[in-house]
């Protein structure tokens, strides 16, 4: 975590040095993020307060370094980059199965691969790279689409193995959201229902040839238990909430669970709140709970109003997964515990969202997008139909 949070800042503070710009208007949500932040340390004070349960000063800190490091990187191809850099990953993740190395872990009576540790973390990449290799695929033509093709099936096998039921519920949010920003909901609808037919035909075969883990996780076959236990615990931490409007100190609920999971009545054991809000109301209070309310709201506002102006379907696609990733493990995950995850998909999607920041594709890659996104619309002058974007 220490060593995490020096390279993150150091690589932030090289950028501010070679782009020492500053633009107020950019600047608005991290300060009012921070202030909030500021007044959870002074209520804390009183407490054990440890600095390193601080850390989501980290994302706090990407959204305001945004601008400056997208002007260092600018005029890379994002989109086309951490294409690349997730697909190295997602080879390693193989590369480490294949070679035994921490390759399963049991959850909840059920075998689920975990080669780095954490599930929730490789399936949130693995469906990142996903839409990252469908938007690569999409540019690409004849064999030079069977790189990207092949990536997308790894990935996708990726979040399989993990079988974590989230990456269902960020697919879900990322469909809501691209039916937000169409320009054209009824093409769209069909466009993700086909899109949704495909996932489960390759969900199905999984399930057939590989394993059928996933597929009794997501039909509740524990029963009871298909939560984990969640909703008793939501029930608990939300009374502990009530209890304290000012919150129980940053860092409470990682305290409780240090040495455990504590038992509650009807033989149940309690388990972390996997979810932000809930953690940051019980943590934080009530200055807890606006904050990370602001810190998703904020973000998720600005990815669509970014998604409805993008001119490349890429950047589209990556601002409203990275969006969607957010939403989605912020209610149903410990996303901002995942620091090491969370701040970096913080700071892409700033990147993405804040006009100063936008890193925009090499030269002569928006003339080919263009190129073509007009031969597959028909786009000529004289057309009386509704220019329609090719990718929604």
């Amino acid at each position: 975590m220490i060593a995490f949070s020096i390279v993150f800042i150091s690589l932030l503070l090289i950028s501010f040095t070679l782009h020492p710009f500053i633009n107020p208007a950019n600047l608005e949500l991290p300060i009012v993020l921070a202030w909030f932040l500021a007044i959870m340390a002074v209520l804390d004070l009183a407490g054990t307060m440890d600095p390193l349960d601080y850390k989501l000063a980290l994302p706090i800190l990407a959204i305001a370094a945004a601008p400056h490091v997208g002007k260092a990187m600018a005029p890379g191809d994002l989109p086309a980059w951490l294409f690349s850099a997730f697909s190295v990953y997602i080879l390693a993740v193989v590369i480490l199965y294949l070679a035994g190395t921490g390759a399963a872990g049991t959850f909840a009576a059920a075998t689920r691969i975990d080669p780095t540790g954490s599930v929730v973390s490789l399936a949130s990449a693995g469906t990142i790279t996903a839409v990252l290799a469908t938007g690569e695929a999409r540019r690409a033509t004849g064999f030079h689409r069977i790189v990207p093709i092949s990536m997308a099936l790894l990935a996708l096998a990726a979040v399989f193995a993990t079988a974590t039921r989230t990456a269902v519920a960020t697919m879900g949010v990322l469909g809501v959201l691209l039916l937000a920003t169409s320009s054209n909901r009824s093409r769209q609808l069909r466009n993700l229902i086909g899109a949704g037919f495909i996932l489960a035909l390759l969900l199905a075969i999984h399930t057939i040839v590989f394993s059928d883990v996933y597929f009794l996780r997501l039909i509740g076959n524990n029963g009871d238990d298909y939560s984990s236990g969640r909703w008793h615990s939501l029930a608990h931490w939300l009374a502990v909430a009530a209890d304290s409007p000012l919150g129980q100190g940053i860092g409470t609920v990682r305290e409780i669970m240090l040495n455990g999971r504590p038992g509650l009545s009807g033989g149940r054991f309690l388990e972390w709140p996997h979810n932000e809000f809930v953690r940051f109301y019980v943590e934080g209070g009530i200055p807890g709970l606006m904050m990370i309310s602001l810190l998703v709201g904020g973000m998720t506002v600005r990815a669509l109003r970014s998604a409805r102006t993008a001119t490349d379907p890429r950047l589209r696609m990556l601002v409203l997964v990275l969006a969607a990733d957010m939403l989605a493990q912020s209610l149903l995950q410990n996303h901002f515990n995942m620091i090491y995850h969370s701040s970096m998909t913080m700071l892409i999607l700033a990147m993405l969202t804040i006009p100063d920041a936008r890193v925009s594709p090499r030269p002569g890659t928006a003339d080919r997008l263009g190129k073509k996104d007009m031969n597959e619309r028909g786009g000529s002058l004289c057309r009386t139909e509704r220019n329609l974007p090719s990718m929604t």
